[in-house]
């Protein structure tokens, strides 16, 4: 069911939608493609999240952008932390707001507002397991203020729509549970970090 219903609202529409998100240029080589996906798996490896969060940034080409999502997507389903979280929300909405679709069910900004609400899960669940109690409250701060439109996005539809797309995150949740480790993304920026480098 879970597998269906985000096939459904990302791997179909995202195929069809993103190259309106994407700038227009020549596609990109199968071996440009297998390089960036082997550069992003790199990085990942390496825990560069600086890297990672700017190479995710420059996709130069439709099919880039397509490869750099479905990288995302299935990091976040094998237990990837909540940086992708963020840079996936980020994409599908921005996606979804130059191929926008009247079937909710078929919009990549109801599949932004689906891993929005999966990220404040991460945030709220995971966090428990920082040290630095301040740091996910800070990430939370930001995905409130980051994702602000996508959240209005949500409330604004139908009561089936929003219930779905919320059981559809606390399901995601539960399938990644078990294939999430510590999320050094999330238990960074807080209070403490900051009161070292200030007395360092």
């Amino acid at each position: 069911m879970l597998k269906r219903w985000l096939a459904r609202l990302t791997i179909g529409v995202l195929c069809l939608q993103v190259a309106a998100a994407a700038p227009e240029a020549t596609a990109p080589s199968a071996s440009d493609s297998a390089w960036s996906i082997e550069q992003l798996d790199s990085l990942f490896a390496a825990h560069d999240w600086t890297n990672l969060a700017s190479a995710l940034s420059n996709a130069k080409t439709a099919d880039q952008f397509a490869h750099q999502m479905d990288w995302m997507r299935d990091k976040l389903m094998a237990g990837a932390g909540s940086l992708l979280g963020f840079l996936y929300s980020r994409d599908l909405w921005s996606a979804g707001q130059q191929a926008k679709s009247s079937d909710p069910m078929n919009d990549l900004r109801v599949t932004a507002a689906l891993f929005t609400l999966y990220t404040l899960e991460l945030i709220t669940i995971d966090g428990e397991r920082c040290e630095d109690r301040s740091a996910p409250s800070h990430r939370l701060d930001q995905l409130l203020e980051n994702n602000r439109p996508v959240l209005l996005f949500l409330k604004a539809q139908s009561t089936k729509v929003k219930s779905k797309v919320i059981d559809l995150a606390l399901a995601i949740e539960r399938q990644t549970a078990p294939l999430r480790k510590d999320d050094e993304v999330l238990c960074r920026a807080g209070l403490d970090e900051i009161q070292a480098g200030s007395e360092a």
